[in-house]
């Protein structure tokens, strides 16, 4: 790959964005690099999904999974446990995931949060840790963050009355997606 053909290629986020049907698949974080090359040779799926809410959690195994997605170019995307848990989501980015999925999100407060945790100053307050690594992903500061705006993704999950009756509150810019549940 040349360093600008990477760039100029659109990142999930954007695909998402453009209105793009993308399909993705839900994977074990356990799973080997033979297991998942097994998966994608079944179908080009566009991201995987990590589903830790209703599993236990281990962030070692989290990290050595993202690494295998990245050797397939394949984005991660993770629910975490609860919308109480958004405050967290700067670090489980920081083992490589793609995006978070929130579930049971109702409250304004709980997105508000999540876009803080998500983003890097001056869009967010995410401290700043190891960045991704690839081919073209900038490594400074400003140049990681401004990347990152086009690639990490927040969805949000609704799944209450609640939910559904606040959800254009909830869709604030930063917002990638809504799934329900």
């Amino acid at each position: 790959f040349k360093e600008e053909d990477i760039m100029s290629a659109l990142t999930l986020k954007q695909r998402i964005h453009a209105g793009e049907t993308v399909i993705g698949v839900g994977l074990p974080y356990t799973a080997d690099r033979d297991y998942v090359q097994a998966v994608l040779d079944s179908h080009p799926y566009d991201f995987c999904h990590l589903d830790v809410q209703h599993s236990p959690i281990n962030e070692e195994a989290i990290l050595c999974f993202c690494g295998i997605a990245q050797q397939f170019e394949l984005p991660v995307k993770m629910r975490i446990k609860h919308a109480r848990d958004a405050y967290l989501i700067g670090n489980y980015l920081d083992l490589g995931l793609s995006g978070i999925e929130i579930p049971s999100v109702e409250l304004e407060s709980t997105v508000e949060e999540a876009l803080n945790g998500l983003f890097y100053p001056p869009t967010g307050r995410r401290s700043w840790g190891e960045p991704h690594e690839g081919p073209g992903i900038p490594t400074d500061r400003v140049g990681h963050a401004k990347w990152w705006e086009n690639y990490g993704m927040l969805w949000l999950q609704i799944e209450s009355i609640m939910g559904v009756t606040q959800a254009a509150k909830l869709a604030k810019p930063g917002v990638d997606c809504f799934s329900f549940g």
